[in-house]
């Protein structure tokens, strides 16, 4: 007596649609978390960049918007993936600062936080979110 060995084609479907039904839940997450990653990197960038701009105003009086002048290799400058680009605005003849991450390449999509901003009175914000409290939904860690 001879069995039949391998798989019908009817667990063959069955193995694929579970398959299909996994790959649609799982990544619209994945996508959400590398968009996270990403932010989080602008998040470091403006934070580091306005580490900058105090050590520059101590040394200077005033702040820049030259974000040369703060030691990045280009104005405006990039994130280390280059996502966003970040550079500085100085309103009040040098006395205040608004960095601002413009999302770029792949990372237009996110349109949950849009582009970040930080001013030099510590207010985190975000332009072009449709986040109902983009302060505490796009800079937070969670």
């Amino acid at each position: 007596m001879r069995f039949n060995t391998g798989f019908t084609l009817l667990e063959l479907m069955a193995t694929m649609a579970l398959i299909g039904v996994l790959t649609a839940i799982a990544y619209p997450s994945y996508v959400a978390q590398i968009t996270k990653g990403r932010r989080a990197e602008a998040v470091a960038a403006l934070l580091k960049a306005a580490l900058k701009e105090e050590k520059y105003f101590s040394d200077h009086g005033a702040y820049t918007s030259n974000m040369t002048q703060l030691g990045f290799s280009t104005d405006p400058a990039v994130t280390e993936h280059g996502f966003y680009q970040f550079d500085a605005a100085v309103p009040n003849s040098g006395q205040s600062f608004v960095l601002t991450a413009t999302r770029t390449g792949a990372q237009t999509a996110d349109t949950e936080c849009g582009d970040l901003t930080y001013s030099s009175l510590s207010i985190r914000s975000a332009q072009n979110a449709s986040a109902t409290d983009p302060a505490t939904k796009c800079w937070s860690r969670n």
